[in-house]
């Protein structure tokens, strides 16, 4: 599609592979009151080892539609922005922190799934580590330990769920973003 040839590139090297990206950031922004409205967008959840152009193409009909899915999600580096697949998430995480240490506690959450730290909750209570034990902490606010590799899997689920610019509103879309290229 022609449309992409006007928009900057950016380039990144990951693991010594070069990507050219889109960089759709620069000079167009979809408003926060449009990513946010229930009538423009499908709700989605991005499948293991699913591609961007594959799912543009699957959805739009055109593998080159990919920016409009980057540009209504907020993506700004496609690479980093798009979930990896259970392996890669694997790989990262050994590369990372090695074989020994991906099963070490990062840190604990509440039931309901928040982020908890135990010296903030030591703090809040007016505790002094003196006072209370961080396992007395634990009990006490029914925390769950979340491993080095649990959390970065979390991290990558929740890449995973992102809007659709319904295809009804595609051919408009691109429409209005050539003619603010063209002003």
């Amino acid at each position: 599609m022609d449309i992409l040839k006007m928009i900057p590139r950016l380039y990144y090297t990951l693991d010594g592979t070069t990507y050219t990206i889109v960089n759709t950031s620069v000079n167009f922004n979809v408003s926060k009151s449009t990513r946010e409205s229930q009538t423009l967008f499908l709700e989605y959840s991005i499948s293991d080892g699913e591609s961007i152009r594959d799912l543009a193409e699957r959805v739009y009909d055109e593998r080159e539609l990919y920016w409009v899915i980057a540009m209504v999600n907020g993506f700004t580096n496609i690479v980093e922005d798009w979930p990896k697949t259970s392996s890669e998430i694997y790989e990262n995480a050994v590369r990372e922190f090695g074989y020994d240490k991906i099963d070490e506690v990062a840190c604990y959450v509440d039931p309901s799934g928040n982020i908890m730290d135990i010296q903030g909750l030591k703090f809040l209570e007016g505790l002094r580590d003196d006072e209370i034990s961080d396992a007395e902490i634990i009990t006490k606010y029914t925390l769950q330990p979340v491993t080095r590799f649990e959390l970065i899997d979390l991290e990558n689920e929740n890449k995973r769920k992102i809007k659709l610019l319904d295809p009804d509103y595609v051919g408009s879309f691109v429409a209005s973003i050539r003619r603010s290229i063209d002003e």
